[in-house]
């Protein structure tokens, strides 16, 4: 692994939500690819790499948002799912910035 030999501290890897509950093919080929980066952290031995995963969804702005959907319908009912439904929104420069800041050795979503 390049960045072990070359003593890079922080490797990041951007992937979807998709990887968090599968349903497609999609979905899993993400979810091993997400795996297999963070198991290079057991490869690391006695250098200070950090291999972490940042997993994205609903970001504001971006293709496949649902947030389009909202400012389409402002007023009045939108089905999602269910009332239990429960999400979040990321703003894509606050990501962005948290992203800078710190990185942690596992998956975050």
């Amino acid at each position: 692994m390049a960045a072990i030999d070359r003593g890079v501290e922080k490797v990041i890897a951007l992937s979807t939500d998709k990887a968090a509950s599968p349903i497609n093919l999609y979905g899993a080929t993400n979810l091993a690819s997400d795996k297999l980066f963070v198991a290079a952290n057991s490869y690391v031995g006695e250098r200070n790499t950090k291999f972490s995963v940042v997993r994205y969804g609903n970001v504001v702005g971006s293709r496949g948002s649902v947030v389009p959907f909202f400012k389409i319908r402002e007023t009045g009912y939108l089905p999602v799912t269910d009332e239990t439904l429960s999400t979040s929104y990321q703003k894509l420069i606050r990501e962005i910035e948290c992203l800078f800041k710190k990185v942690w050795p596992d998956i975050r979503v």
